[in-house]
């Protein structure tokens, strides 16, 4: 009989180490946004005026991020359904021609590929991507595995850089203030959809396997995670610029 007692005293034990230690896991991550070093504007750099339009700043971790889509007026840019007043809300579509503006693919950090961004931002990598979700995901952390994977990944990270308001339904937590607006896509063949559905992003990599396609990210009102493939370089996207 004591030697039950001991045993599943022994294992109450190890059940309520487990619960401690994944609550304070995610404590110690929400007190880095708690205490401003995540979340707020980029230390000395809260906004960045471009071609006529100011843009907002976030620091996220270590990165740097505009808080808007890009919408910088340029050949193969295009609004959703070509309304001039979805640019102001959204931002822009661009061909990945277009957001790398002549350079060479890249997947390093930073990328070093300006493109469109102003001087000092750069187009982010692929691996940019991955450093972004593993530090605003709850349970995958930067340089898990999980964020090599194709289509949807990690538990949450999708969610937390969802805006509040603007989905068609299942609005995020914009708790790292990434403000990702559900500003739809536009495909080849002059086609545009889910607008209030999905958000989707180029990065500055091609694939390895298809030098027609580069990575993408997708966030979508019905899915948590983020979603990771490629797509031909034809279509156009949202574009967001990282600090180099």
């Amino acid at each position: 009989m004591k030697t039950k007692i001991l045993a599943l005293s022994v294992f109450i034990t190890v059940i309520l180490f487990i619960v401690v230690v994944s609550c304070k896991k995610n404590e110690e991550k929400e007190a880095v946004i708690d205490g401003g070093g995540t979340g707020e504007p980029c230390p000395g750099t809260p906004t960045v005026y471009y071609q006529g339009q100011t843009y907002n700043t976030v620091l996220i971790g270590n990165q740097c991020w505009m808080k808007e889509n890009l919408n910088y007026e340029t050949g193969n840019s295009w609004c959703y359904d070509d309304d001039p007043a979805n640019c102001e809300t959204y931002g822009r579509f661009y061909d990945w021609q277009t957001i790398m503006n002549g350079e060479a693919s890249s997947n390093s950090v930073p990328s070093g590929v300006q493109g469109i961004c102003p001087s000092g931002w750069h187009i982010p990598s692929d691996e940019e991507w991955k450093i972004l979700e593993g530090t605003v995901d709850t349970q995958y952390e930067v340089g898990h595995s999980e964020w090599d994977n194709f289509a949807w990944r990690g538990l949450d990270a999708g969610k937390r850089l969802r805006t509040t308001t603007g989905w068609s339904s299942n609005t995020g937590t914009d708790i790292y203030g990434f403000s990702a607006l559900a500003g739809g896509s536009r495909f080849s063949g002059g086609y545009f959809e889910s607008l209030g559905g999905s958000a989707t992003f180029w990065s500055s990599t091609s694939m390895e396997s298809s030098d027609d396609h580069a990575w993408y990210r997708t966030l979508k009102y019905n899915y948590d995670g983020v979603s990771r493939g490629g797509y031909n370089k034809v279509h156009s996207f949202s574009a967001r610029c990282v600090k180099d």
